[in-house]
């Protein structure tokens, strides 16, 4: 029985295993280093390794200090502090730490990503340059958010909702500069995302792998399959011939 077994078994692992893998789709698990993202497919980094993965659909860079780099062509370069493939939505912030600038001038024309999670919805917000403290600003409305890396000691940047924007108090101690469209929030409803710290874009799904995974899937039950159901005949048909052997030869006994 032992002679059965061993090429049975591994008969089965050479035809099946290797074909799911590759339906799988499945590229190598990579980091710029290990306190940095984990990338996963559909994302690969650029110039290391990427060629084993089959057309994976978006690249990310490791910069000089090996931070995970998202560059945007209209908008320049972002770092990354999250991946959530699962998702469908990538973390990113700006290495300068002012990112209500770069939100400012942000242009994803000619990229796949959106600005924040798929489903949400956006509401307009007004950035205004004041003249007041924020803590004056604070006593007009708390409904503000303060722009610390673009104010300074003799003026004050906020971002507000339009219609919030449009108390006279703000009115006459502030210039606006910017409305701009920020997802809401998905676990509060009217809270905007932090723009002093990150902000999210998500990404479609690989539409072209997931197609070719299909693919190999079906060539793999295919052309697997029948291989993997003639070894079991095969098997069942030694197994039953060993088993009248050894009862031939015990009847012999």
């Amino acid at each position: 029985m032992g002679i059965i077994k061993i090429p049975f078994f591994f008969l089965l692992f050479f035809h099946l295993v290797p074909c799911l893998i590759d339906s799988a789709g499945i590229c190598p698990i990579q980091w710029c280093t290990k306190f940095e993202p984990t990338i996963r497919f559909p994302f690969t980094l650029k110039d290391r390794g990427s060629e084993v993965c089959d057309s994976p659909c978006y690249t990310l860079t490791c910069d000089e200090t090996n931070k995970t780099v998202l560059e945007l062509p209209l908008s320049g370069k972002f770092f990354v502090r999250n991946l959530y493939d699962f998702l469908q939505k990538i973390e990113i912030y700006d290495p300068d730490n002012c990112l209500p600038k770069r939100i400012l001038k942000l242009n994803l024309l000619g990229t796949p990503y959106h600005l924040g999670e798929l489903g949400v919805s956006y509401q307009k917000y007004s950035f205004l340059n004041c003249s007041s403290s924020i803590d004056s600003l604070l006593k007009i409305t708390a409904k503000l958010t303060h722009i610390r890396c673009l104010s300074s000691s003799t003026h004050t940047v906020i971002s507000v909702d339009v219609p919030t924007a449009s108390v006279a108090p703000l009115n006459t101690s502030c210039l606006h500069i910017a409305v701009v469209p920020i997802p809401n929030s998905p676990f509060q409803n009217d809270v905007p995302v932090d723009l002093n710290e990150n902000f999210v874009l998500s990404y479609p799904t690989c539409q072209k792998k997931s197609d070719d995974r299909k693919t190999i899937l079906v060539l793999c039950f295919a052309i697997g399959l029948p291989n993997f159901l003639f070894v079991l005949c095969l098997g069942y048909i030694a197994y039953i011939a060993c088993y009248r052997d050894n009862n031939s030869y015990g009847g012999r006994r």
